[in-house]
């Protein structure tokens, strides 16, 4: 895809931080659909279609949402799904229950028996965050057994290039979720981003956040589940050049007065990874 960042002399770019409430969805749109929704910057179709280093095949599935309120402000995440099951180092392998939870295990009979209760298969690399998305925008409880799910006959259409069953969700404009928006730079330029992690219902304010250093977890709020994922998680490399506590939207000339007046802002110290024994596996 070609960018263009000129949109015209009136346009004036925003950004938002924190956590943010999106509707409008748009899935893998043509490059009509994405004018038409309003990103003029796309003006070549584009391939959803790729393939890893390895040879894998890989498909992108990627998701725009405009701000509640503020739906000139759009923003995506792209969900990279490639065609192999989750391995770890130890050859234990990830299934996904109907209902977007996933276990390690070294073979199907070692899975727990709660967990065979119901349909569950091999989960496919990337799954696991896609599907943590749609329980989001879905507003589905872990137990309600009309979960969105995709089979693997839809997988194989996707992997060929037919993302139509999957668009189905571009005719539910009213539904709502939530992503924690921040602001990176890149190339002396500013992008709206989101954390790729974890996606939120659209009612939430006290996320669920589990502490994997000190083992336990509970409802957070947001000041204290974003001081977590920026400066205490040893694990989580994210290092946003903004973010904020609450959802807040600046323009362009904003935000850049904003980072170099010198005022207080909510900016990152870098955690190098650690050793941790706190795996899933």
């Amino acid at each position: 895809m070609k960018i263009n960042d000129n949109q015209g002399s009136t346009f004036v770019k925003k950004f938002v931080t924190g956590p943010t409430v999106f509707t409008n969805i748009l899935v893998n749109p043509t490059m009509k659909e994405a004018q038409d929704y309003g990103l003029g910057y796309i003006t070549e179709e584009p391939n959803y279609l790729s393939k890893t280093e390895e040879g894998t095949p890989r498909i992108d599935i990627v998701v725009y949402g405009k701000v509640v309120d503020n739906p000139d402000i759009i923003v995506s995440n792209k969900y990279a799904i490639t065609a192999e099951n989750m391995l770890s180092s130890t050859g234990k392998t990830c299934y996904l229950r109907y209902n977007g939870i996933t276990s390690w295990a070294e073979s199907e009979e070692n899975l727990p028996d709660w967990f065979k209760q119901g349909e569950y298969r091999k989960a496919l690399r990337g799954e696991e965050a896609f599907y943590d998305f749609f329980l989001a925008f879905n507003n589905t409880n872990f137990n309600d057994l009309t979960v969105f799910e995709i089979s693997k006959d839809d997988y194989k259409k996707m992997f060929a290039g037919d993302f139509s069953e999957l668009k189905l969700v571009n005719n539910l404009p009213d539904f709502k979720w939530q992503w924690i928006c921040y602001i990176d730079e890149y190339n002396d330029k500013l992008y709206n981003k989101i954390y790729r992690n974890k996606s939120f219902k659209h009612w939430e304010t006290t996320p669920y956040l589990y502490n994997s250093i000190d083992k336990v977890g509970g409802k957070a709020e947001w000041s204290k589940y974003i001081d977590f994922i920026v400066n205490v998680d040893v694990n989580n490399r994210f290092n946003p050049i903004y973010i904020s506590n609450n959802c807040e939207i600046y323009t362009l000339d904003e935000i850049k007065a904003k980072l170099e007046s010198g005022e207080e802002v909510t900016k990152p110290v870098f955690n190098e990874p650690k050793k941790s024994d706190n795996l899933p596996f």
